[in-house]
């Protein structure tokens, strides 16, 4: 069972990869939004892969439970000092479903793995319309990959 230091490490470099691979596959396929490869997209990539990187771990008095509980108060903060009360809502409301489990239960799953990125797609998408599944897409594999790393380095599936 890995820690959160290398969940971190493994969060950023499938992050990384996610990023070269992206780019190399939109030199040949238009399908990825050019904003992905800007400053504020890249940023936006590593906050995803950081996330669901540690999101398993989420239901335990760690430290890296502790770190993404931070990021995500900070986060909180600044949707709300913005005005995006939905935003914020959504965002609090799912942080705090880990808590009503136990450790390696539910959220250690293959299911939502691919569930609860593809749930917090779905939030933007019924904000604001089916043009933001596309300028969201990448985030959401990309945070697939980063959770998928997780539960390989827990060695779940091995």
């Amino acid at each position: 069972m890995a820690g959160y230091k290398t969940h971190t490490a493994v969060s950023i470099l499938l992050g990384l990869v996610f990023y070269l691979s992206a780019y190399v596959f939109s030199r040949y396929v238009s399908l990825v939004p050019q904003e992905f490869f800007s400053h504020e997209g890249l940023l936006r990539l590593f906050a995803t892969v950081l996330f669901f990187g540690l999101f398993p771990d989420i239901d335990t008095n760690s430290v890296g439970s502790h770190f993404l509980y931070s990021l995500i108060f900070i986060l909180l903060f600044l949707l709300i000092l913005l005005g995006n009360y939905e935003e914020a809502a959504f965002l609090g409301l799912f942080s705090l479903i880990p808590v009503l489990s136990r450790h390696r239960g539910w959220t250690h799953s293959l299911f939502c793995a691919f569930f609860i990125p593809l749930l917090l797609t779905a939030i933007p998408v019924f904000l604001y319309g089916r043009d933001s599944l596309v300028q969201c897409m990448p985030y959401t594999l990309a945070g697939i990959c980063a959770y998928m790393g997780h539960l390989v380095f827990d060695r779940i599936f091995f």
